[in-house]
């Protein structure tokens, strides 16, 4: 008896261990640090589990920035010749999107970690007449998801409010034969998937 307690507390540590090194695997370290007396940052990157885009963004949406990232990254990027006002840092990997805000002033760049936000994305899988949705809110934003049929035109729509996990299993077996679009919104990013009923 002691020794398949054993074994199984054995197995437990190991789930337990390959699950924090999963986990760790998808959160990268993401640091934004101000150069003293100058319209500079630095980026570190580290320990991304896939590619990763890094862009700044300006108040007007303007993609000013935009490299692919794998595993570390560092760069001093210098912003002299932009001008003064508000931007963003954003690091989008396979599970998350982190954006940190910053401002430029006339000799320094000016960097508040407390702005900084992180955004976990939607998992959505089709599996025969099931679609699964997931998805972490830590903002507690609304989070819409509708699906459209091949004209554009909504079949059936559903607003979760002040969710913190949201988890829906929908039946698409009574659908027609056809291509839909499942769009699934949610503070950080809208989301589509083409889903194939048969």
């Amino acid at each position: 008896m002691k020794a398949i307690k054993k074994m199984m507390y054995s197995v437990m540590a190991i789930m337990v261990l390959s699950t924090m090194a999963m986990a760790s695997n998808t959160a990268p370290t993401f640091r934004v640090t101000e150069v003293s007396n100058a319209k500079k940052v630095r980026l570190e990157v580290i320990s991304t589990d896939t590619k990763a885009n890094m862009q700044i963004i300006d108040e007007n949406e303007v993609v000013l920035f935009d490299q692919i990232v794998e595993h570390t990254f560092f760069k001093t990027l210098n912003l002299e010749n932009l001008p003064n006002g508000d931007y963003r840092l954003v690091l989008t990997t396979t599970t998350r999107i982190i954006t940190q805000p910053f401002h430029l002033e006339a000799n320094k760049a000016v960097v508040n970690e407390d702005f900084r936000k992180e955004y976990f994305l939607p998992i959505i899988r089709q599996n025969e007449d099931f679609v699964d949705v997931s998805v972490l809110n830590k903002q507690l934003a609304n989070v819409e998801v509708s699906i459209r049929n091949e004209s554009g035109e909504e079949i059936f729509s559903e607003i979760f409010r002040n969710q913190l996990k949201v988890e829906r299993r929908y039946d698409v077996s009574t659908l027609e034969r056809g291509i839909y679009t499942l769009r699934m919104k949610t503070s950080a990013k809208t989301i589509y998937k083409e889903l194939m009923i048969k």
